[in-house]
Order: structure tokens, then sequence, then C-alpha cells
């Protein structure tokens, strides 16, 4: 999918989080590999890390709602022999590329995760073997304690491009996966960080939700208490990456399900926030979700210091014009040139802008000074050549 390798823009990826549980990279198996090497570690599933031995369906009819917990402990049983392949295609018949993954990733691999998880509470005491007096076993390990042995195994599984387990679901498209591994980390609050892992490209769970374009994951994750203001190696809070690509009910499910206002003024590191980006695509909608969602209108780019009325002055739209007058930006507001709103339109031949930006009061007291500054010039010029003498006659 070409979607889950972001641009990459200058700028260094963002460092991963501190996690306080054993999180180990899991190496894959072989040490060959050919120049084309392009797997994200999936090969190494079958290794004892994710030893998992019974069936999991894939199917899941359960959706996020408001008046209903984000996440589920029960699912199919154990002897459900419906498996339905998952096709990892592009529409148009192509293999998917997505997060660096190549063809050495196999439908067997992939449901590997998910075999033989089934109900799990990880706030349970721990119950571990004991030995009597004679040397005997006491007790041996239930059939819980074996699957939380394997989700502990499966949590802290990463791969060599740092893809964890819940990564690889969402990027497959294992939606009962995915909203297992929810379910089980709404059980114990500890593993709340798991979801903010990110791999080498700098993509959280989030950031990867909103290029499959799954809002319902978007909000499962939100209400998990999964962070939005994290950065891909672009810079791309998962906020960016669904302006841009036009995701307007994942940008709908972030604006709602967000505490903080915090993730709509950040900057990626083209130096814009997620405002400019919906003004540059121009989609009405969104903008209007951003601020009403609390954006600063008034924000500057880091570039050049302009608002998004000065980008949405420069595409020549008079509804964005407006939109964003009505939302509350400052039509004097100068970039770092000092250079307004108006003074941007002024050079532009979009007439309706202009009236816009004057009945709203915009100053044109640049502009007069500008063009006052040019006739001194021409002035100027003029006597520069004042006592120009040819063949003894002055030239005026």
């Amino acid at each position: 999918m070409a979607g889950i390798q972001p641009r990459c823009d200058s700028g260094k990826p963002p460092t991963r989080p501190e996690l306080h549980f054993g999180l180990e990279k899991h190496d894959a198996l072989g040490t060959s590999r050919p120049e084309d090497w392009c797997d994200s570690g999936l090969d190494c599933l079958s290794g004892a890390a994710l030893s998992l031995d019974d069936p999991f369906s894939n199917e899941t009819s359960q959706t996020w709602g408001p008046g209903s917990p984000p996440y589920t402990t029960s699912y199919p049983s154990l002897d459900d022999t419906d498996k339905r392949p998952m096709d990892c295609s592009s529409p148009g018949g192509e293999e998917r590329l997505d997060s660096a993954i190549g063809d050495s990733i196999t439908d067997e691999t992939m449901g590997s995760i998910s075999q033989g998880l089934g109900t799990m509470h990880l706030n349970e005491p721990v119950i571990s073997d004991t030995v009597d007096d004679s040397g005997r076993q006491a007790a041996l390990i239930p059939e819980e304690e074996r699957r939380r042995r394997e989700m502990f195994n499966t949590l802290n599984f990463v791969s060599e491009d740092g893809d964890t387990a819940l990564h690889l679901a969402l990027i497959h498209e294992h939606w009962a996966f995915v909203q297992y591994l929810l379910g089980v980390i709404a059980l114990d609050r500890s593993w709340v960080p798991y979801l903010d892992i990110q791999n080498h490209l700098g993509q959280t769970a989030l950031h990867l939700a909103v290029i499959v374009d799954q809002s319902q994951f978007v909000r499962g994750l939100l209400w998990g208490a999964a962070s939005a203001e994290l950065q891909e190696r672009g810079g791309n809070t998962p906020l960016h990456l669904a302006v841009r690509e036009l995701r307007q009910d994942c940008v709908r499910e972030i604006t709602s399900n967000c505490q903080s206002t915090d993730y709509l003024h950040v900057t990626n590191y083209s130096g814009v926030s997620a405002l400019h980006l919906a003004v540059q695509r121009g989609k009405e909608d969104i903008i209007s979700m951003l601020i009403d969602a609390g954006a600063n209108v008034n924000q500057r780019d880091l570039g050049s210091g302009r608002s998004p009325l000065h980008w949405a002055v420069e595409s020549q739209s008079p509804r964005l014009v407006q939109l964003l007058l009505q939302g509350g930006a400052n039509v004097d507001q100068p970039s770092y040139a000092g250079h307004t709103a108006l003074y941007c339109a002024l050079h532009r031949p979009n007439k309706e802008v202009q009236a816009l930006l004057k009945a709203r009061g915009a100053s044109d007291t640049q502009v007069r000074d500008e063009e006052d500054e040019e006739a001194e010039e021409r002035e100027s010029e003029d006597e520069e050549f004042d006592d120009v003498v040819i063949n003894g006659q002055r030239v005026h």
C-alpha cells in the first residue's frame, strides 16, 4: 500500500517511548538474506516467542459505539473452524508493499500471530509451579496461565522493522485480532504505552489505523489512551495524515475523541499545521471540523510565517477565505516578510477575494506605502538623469 510509507521530509524520526516492560527485538530466522530483502520480520513469527497452537477466527461484527465499551475480551470459541484467507493484494491485483513488507509474508505466518488466543484476564495473579517436600510437582500451570504467557510473548514481539503485533495486524487488516489486542490491553492499563510504540518509520498504531482508513479503530485506540501528538519520520501526526489523505471519518474521530487540543497545533517537519494542510487540500468540511475542535486559525507556518488565511488567499478561493474569516482569522496578520492577506490578494487577479478582505476591514496601508515608495523611486530616477547633456543640449 503506497500510503504505508509517507513522504520523507528532513528530520530525524521521533524517539520511541520508553516502556517499563521487557520489550525485546525478535531476530528473524536465518542468517543469509537476498539483496532485495524487504521483510518486516514476520517470518520469525514461527519461533517460540509466538508459540500459539489453537485456531482463532478473523470474523468480528462488533463496532465501536458510544453506548458500549470500546473493547471486548470474549471471542469465537476455540473449536471454530471457519477460517477465511486474508487478501493482502491491492485492488488492482498487484502485490501490496506495506511498511517495507515484501513477498516473504504469507497468510500462514500472519495467522500464527492470532492462533490460540482466548479470553484473557491479565490482572489475575500469576500461578506458578510449586514442588512439595517429596519433590513432586504440586500443581500444573492451568490453561489460563499458558494463554497469559502466550499473550505476554505476543505483546513483547517487535519485528526487525520495529513493527509490533498490533502494527502488523492493522497493516494486514486482521480486524478481529486488532480488537482482541485492544481488549486485552484494556484489562491491564500498565500496557497502555504499548499503543504508542513507533516502528522504524515513526508510525504508531494510530498512524496505521488512519493510513488503512479504519476510523472505528482510530476511535478505539483513542479511547484506549493512544497519543494523537506523536510524529512519524516526516513529522506528521495521525491528524496530518488524515487531512492530507482526506480521510474525513478519521479526522472526525480524532477531533471528537481527544481530551486536549495540543495535537491540533503540532507542525510537521515542513513547518505546517493540520489546518494549513486542510486549506491546501481545499476540503471545507475538514476545515470546519478543525476550527470547531479548537485549531488556531492564526497559527503561522514556520517557513514564511503565513497564516491559513494567507494560504487561502494564495489558492484564490473565496469560499475558503470566507470560512476562515468566519472562524476568527485576523485579516491584518502579517507574514514574516510583513505582508498581510490583502497585500497578497491585491497582487492576484481574484477581485472577490480582495472584496471579502476589504469588507472585513483589511487595512491597505501597506499597499499605499508601497505605491508611495515606487513613486518616489521614479522621481529620483528622473532627477538622476536631469543633467545629461548630448551635443551641448540638456536631455530631459
